[in-house]
């Protein structure tokens, strides 16, 4: 596996207007936290974090995030996106260590064969989706009201 390498710059100035701004040149805003070290707050480049997060291992890849110098072993915690638009606005990394267990999050997908033209319906390997028998009681008006409950 190869090894992901994210040059991250830091000086960033928090608050809404600059992380905007910073979003507009294609910086993304992010924070490094985590093994008992100041958080650190950092911004990187939307492409290069794409390209990252969109391999095999998704966001549970291992980042070597390279500030000033120094490289940090880390995860994605966190990806805060834009409600309509979906784009990031802003990405939590949390430093890790090689030394210790992580216990993520994974999304299980399934995939199933491709079903040849030649496969019979009755075969072992056709795969059938039953759909769900709905049970309904056709219930009558009534026929008396009370006028006091």
């Amino acid at each position: 596996m190869d090894e992901i390498v994210l040059t991250a710059d830091t000086g960033r100035t928090t608050g809404t207007r600059p992380s905007r701004r910073s979003r507009t040149a294609g910086q993304i805003p992010a924070v490094v936290y985590g093994l008992d070290q100041d958080p650190l707050a950092i911004s990187v480049e939307w492409p290069e974090l794409r390209r990252a997060i969109t391999t095999d291992a998704g966001l549970n890849a291992i980042i070597h995030l390279e500030v000033s110098g120094e490289k940090h072993m880390s995860i994605v915690k966190e990806i805060q996106r834009h409600p309509v638009r979906r784009d990031v606005l802003h990405v939590d990394f949390i430093r890790i260590d090689p030394d210790r267990d992580v216990t993520v999050d994974v999304s299980p997908q399934t995939t199933f064969p491709p079903r040849s033209r030649s496969t019979s319906r009755n075969s072992p390997s056709a795969i059938r989706f039953v759909s769900p028998t709905w049970f309904y009681r056709q219930v009558s008006p009534p026929t008396w009201i009370p006028m006091r409950l």
